[in-house]
């Protein structure tokens, strides 16, 4: 789900081709376990024109996707995708992002980028904005953006003032709004060694902010 959806097993990967296809199974990964209605399933595989059979050609599509090795099964209304937090690459992301929490600075480091390196892209690929995909999407992409900004903090507490600076510095560049990587940077700044730097980076990000009408908070 952290990128192009590939579904991975013993026997090697398989991309799971046809729109529709990725379509259904998004919609199926975005609820793991729970339910989606076959409303859901048909704005999601076709969300201008349905065909007249839709209800035939949605079970040939997840039927297509059984054959991939892909546990769904029909359940009140709908269909569910059965599937352990360790099946699903997000899965494994949300919890090591968990684990990081109030642990030591190098394990949260280490932690952090573990979960950061099975990122292959946009979440759910090109899928991201369909209809019942996309609160699941944005969701996964603001928790990257929040590994990223614990990694920089971390990376400061376990010393690594210059890696936190280069982490930083690249944040702040994508999301200039974002207060709390401009937080992190300026610390890191100072901590490097660097003062000059990090009212310079003050100045940057009150500048940022005020283009949108906002005020730096205290930190």
């Amino acid at each position: 789900m952290l990128g192009p959806l590939v579904l991975r097993s013993a026997e090697g990967s398989t991309v799971v081709d046809g729109t529709r296809r990725r379509a259904v199974l998004s919609a199926l990964l975005a609820r793991p376990g729970r339910t989606v209605g076959v409303q859901d399933l048909v704005e999601a595989a076709w969300p201008d024109d349905p065909p007249a059979d839709v209800q035939h050609s949605l079970h040939s599509i997840v039927s297509r996707l059984r054959g991939l090795g892909v546990a769904v099964t029909a359940a009140d209304g709908g269909y569910r995708l059965h599937a352990r937090t360790d099946d699903v690459d997000a899965g494994r992301f949300d919890a090591l992002l968990d684990r990081s929490t109030g642990a030591a600075p190098e394990d949260a480091v280490a932690l952090l980028e573990e979960a950061l390196g099975l990122w292959r892209g946009p979440a759910f690929g090109g899928a991201s904005d369909l209809p019942g995909v996309r609160g699941e999407a944005q969701r996964l992409e603001e928790r990257r953006r929040q590994a990223l900004e614990q990694l920089a903090g971390h990376l400061l507490r376990a010393g690594r003032s210059e890696d936190a600076v280069g982490l930083a510095t690249r944040l702040s560049a994508e999301e200039p709004a974002r207060e709390t990587a401009w937080v992190v940077l300026v610390r890191a700044l100072v901590a490097a060694g660097r003062p000059a730097d990090g009212v310079a980076a003050c100045a940057r990000a009150a500048a940022a902010l005020d283009e949108l009408g906002l005020v730096p908070s205290t930190a």
